[in-house]
């Protein structure tokens, strides 16, 4: 923590309290100023400041439409040391994936929404002129062949693959054809905060990008489901005002297909613990797509049932 003493407002704070959590690369802390204020410091190598202070840029534009985000303080570099800074407000609360299972169906479907909506606040930021959309489509592809062909190289083999890789083979080439917004990156119930005012707030922007927003959603079946598919379901609603078009079933299975192989490759470095709960989200996505022409995943009908009892309209 010696670099932290040489940080411009390290003067300022009477406690830091390191964060062990995540998997951002970032060094985290909680800091609280001798006035009280509660701060996120999140520390980084200086090779890393000119893509932070694009984050950093993002952030605000995000704060400017979302009051309940975090609200970025100052980004630049710890003076005398190899590292960078940035200061973000604290978002005071709890972590969403650990309040929604003591929430009622009725909470966890109506906070869903709202995640949705916010989500869709995002989506609408308006993406610079300087931005080449066919450039951003291009990166993509071209970012999903190279992790499948990963995949294709290992030394794994699944059971039903074949009929995965058909269908990832067959879409894939259709990501071109798709608009590019914002993303927030990682959006899914472990970056989401439950606020004393019961609603919800937005943090972790470090993986965000220009990108499809469809794209966003596969966290969505692969995280944010297996805590509450009630949520889940909201959120896709909220999302699209309660009009989901086929297209989007269309690409939400295609990245959720290739995550499901390509995760298990990213898994490697972190252990066969790892690999096998990347395994087993790959079994997830084969009963949640039973056969060939399956779109709409079977947890989404289940949780649509389950609904029915809800009064969509409170």
């Amino acid at each position: 923590m010696d670099e932290l003493k040489h940080i411009p407002e390290y003067a300022s704070w009477r406690e830091v309290r390191l964060i062990d959590k995540g998997w951002s690369s970032d060094k985290k802390y909680k800091v609280v100023t001798n006035t009280g204020e509660e701060q996120l410091l999140r520390v980084f190598s200086k090779q890393a400041i000119s893509a932070k202070q694009q984050e950093f840029l993002f952030i605000k534009k995000v704060a400017s439409v979302i009051k309940d985000s975090s609200q970025p303080i100052i980004c630049g570099e710890i003076p005398n040391t190899p590292f960078g800074y940035m200061l973000l407000s604290y978002v005071q609360g709890r972590d969403l994936n650990s309040q929604l299972p003591e929430l009622s169906n009725e909470q966890q479907f109506f906070l869903g929404k709202s995640a949705g909506l916010l989500l869709k606040t995002i989506h609408e930021l308006p993406v610079p002129e300087s931005v080449s959309q066919q450039g951003i489509q291009q990166r993509i592809y071209d970012k999903k062949c190279n992790q499948l062909q990963r995949y294709l190289d290992s030394e794994y083999y699944l059971e039903g693959q074949e009929a995965v890789l058909s269908y990832i083979e067959e879409q894939l080439k259709n990501i071109r054809t798709r608009p590019v917004c914002y993303q927030h990156g990682d959006f899914h119930v472990g970056n989401l905060i439950y606020l004393p005012s019961r609603e919800i707030g937005v943090i972790d922007f470090n993986r965000w990008d220009f990108g499809d927003p469809y794209e966003e959603f596969y966290k969505l079946q692969s995280f944010s489901r297996e805590t509450s598919p009630l949520f889940s379901y909201g959120q896709i609603l909220g999302y699209f005002d309660g009009e989901v078009p086929e297209s989007f079933w269309t690409f939400q299975k295609l990245y959720v297909a290739h995550i499901s192989l390509f995760s298990v490759i990213w898994a490697i470095p972190y252990g066969n613990k790892q690999v096998e709960e990347m395994i087993a989200r790959y079994y997830q996505f084969k009963r949640d797509y039973p056969t060939p022409k399956t779109l709409v995943p079977e947890w989404y009908n289940k949780a649509e049932g389950a609904a029915i009892s809800i009064n969509m309209d409170l």
